[in-house]
């Protein structure tokens, strides 16, 4: 429940009842918290007490979107119920979720997680095959991955449990993201690796902040190996060991290991994806520019390069560069490494533009990055949110009596 909306909000009051036979876990986030209130009053319909929560707001501003914020609803001030424990008319207390651990218990016990996970007798043979000869571990990791990204096609339904199964999903070539990443999963362990699935969120679904089953809505497989963990993503042909899909990039998930533990694991990137442009360049006298430019792009870079332009022309990218930079003609082009997910994606082409330099007078003035340079401030508001500097979580845990 949102106490902040795109437009500002001069009062705002939120009511919630409900009887004491349920009991919710409730948390206040955001950078504005609502005055809260609570009373108690008898139901003459039910033999239990009601609870009444009011939320008091005044004031709010305006919340809008900005370009480099992932998801907007994770930082809007909001009101959350989740459902903890329900007492039944014989006064009988059944807990729902409590903590991470039986959050996580539970998930695993799911006989379309956990048996699934398990389940045997359908792969092995394929396996020992592409496996053959192979003795680094590294490679037998990249193999398997590619194995798997190259098999299945995923059917873009998210969720963390299987609907067909993982055999059924290997013989058709097809399934959920649960059934690829869980016979990942599988195959590492097979193949002798200390693999885990990890239960998260993607960046779409948001951020929970307390125990619940309805935390996660996708799981994606990682392996632990000298103090260290390996984060593959099978649905994503483009995808790397440690270069996940951006909707996987959601601040952490929990990972689940055969031993029953459970923790907490890091989902961000651990260091910057580079893009480094290489420049040789001449001007004539009426200041036209051209020259030879070679962009190469590494991890991310070069993932969202491919995710985006895989299936694009040469004819239309060209089209689209020329037209995001204004003045710009592209010659001879041709780009490197587009299915070589090994190497970074490299692009060489020779260039003409006569809309990076000014004349005034006797002098020229010019960019050196030329049409590379940013032309527009990506943060167009006059006032920032400044509700994203503060991300405050509030936890109330109040069991009625």
């Amino acid at each position: 429940m949102f106490l902040q909306e795109a437009i500002p909000i001069d009062d705002i009051e939120l009511k919630v009842e409900h009887s004491d036979r349920y009991y919710y876990s409730k948390s206040v986030t955001g950078y504005f918290t609502p005055q809260m209130t609570e009373e108690k009053f008898n139901d003459i319909n039910s033999n239990f007490i009601q609870n009444r929560f009011i939320y008091k707001l005044k004031n709010v501003p305006a919340f809008k979107d900005e370009g480099f914020v992932n998801n907007v609803d994770n930082y809007r001030s909001r009101v959350r119920y989740e459902l903890a424990s329900v007492k039944n008319n014989l006064g009988v207390t059944e807990n729902i979720s409590t903590d991470w651990e039986t959050v996580v218990k539970k998930v695993y016990e799911n006989e379309y997680f956990g048996d699934e996970l398990k389940r045997t007798g359908y792969f092995e043979k394929d396996i020992d095959v592409i496996l053959n000869g192979i003795t680094n571990e590294e490679q037998k990791i990249n193999v398997i991955f590619d194995y798997v990204k190259s098999k299945m096609t995923w059917n873009d339904e998210y969720g963390f449990t299987c609907d067909d199964g993982v055999r059924k999903a290997y013989m058709a070539k097809k399934g959920n993201v649960a059934e690829i990443n869980l016979m990942l999963t599988a195959m590492l362990r097979y193949a002798g690796f200390d693999a885990s699935p990890i239960l998260m969120s993607t960046r779409s679904y948001g951020l929970t902040f307390f125990p619940s089953l309805t935390a996660f809505n996708y799981v994606i497989s990682g392996i632990e190996s000298n103090g260290k963990i390996i984060l593959l993503d099978a649905t994503n042909k483009n995808a790397l060991p440690d270069v996940l899909p951006i909707r996987d990039l959601n601040w952490f998930g929990r990972i689940i290991r055969k031993n029953g533990s459970a923790a907490q694991i890091d989902l961000m990137p651990k260091s910057n994806s580079k893009d480094i442009v290489s420049i040789i360049a001449k001007i004539n006298e009426s200041g036209e520019v051209t020259g030879k430019i070679r962009d190469q792009y590494f991890d991310y870079n070069a993932f969202v390069f491919r995710d985006v332009n895989a299936n694009v022309s040469k004819d239309n990218y060209i089209e689209k560069l020329e037209k995001d930079h204004q003045g710009l003609e592209i010659g001879q082009y041709e780009v490197q490494n587009i299915s070589d997910l090994t190497k970074p994606v490299v692009e060489n082409y020779d260039f003409t533009t006569t809309n990076a330099v000014e004349i005034i007078g006797d002098k020229m003035y010019l960019s050196p990055f030329l049409f590379f340079a940013k032309t527009e401030n990506p943060f167009k508001q006059e006032k920032g949110n400044t509700q994203l500097i503060l991300f405050i979580q509030i936890r109330i845990n109040s069991m009625s009596a």
